[in-house]
């Protein structure tokens, strides 16, 4: 699902900090914060969704090698 959410790494920065070796897990209101963003944006009609040829298609390409 990452591929159709943007800035999903920044949105998830904070919960990926919970996973890290060493850190006491204490849930507080930035992690609440970070899990609301997330859950809003895979609830998102525009995430993932069938193609409808009558809508206008935006097409977003990488570049890089």
């Amino acid at each position: 699902m990452g591929p159709f959410i943007p800035n999903l790494s920044s949105i998830t920065a904070p919960l990926q900090e919970i996973l890290k070796k060493n850190n006491t897990f204490e849930w507080n209101a930035n992690y609440q914060q970070a899990f609301n963003e997330v859950k809003q944006a895979i609830s998102e009609q525009i995430t993932l969704n069938y193609f409808d040829s009558t809508k206008e298609v935006i097409l977003q390409v990488d570049a890089s090698t």
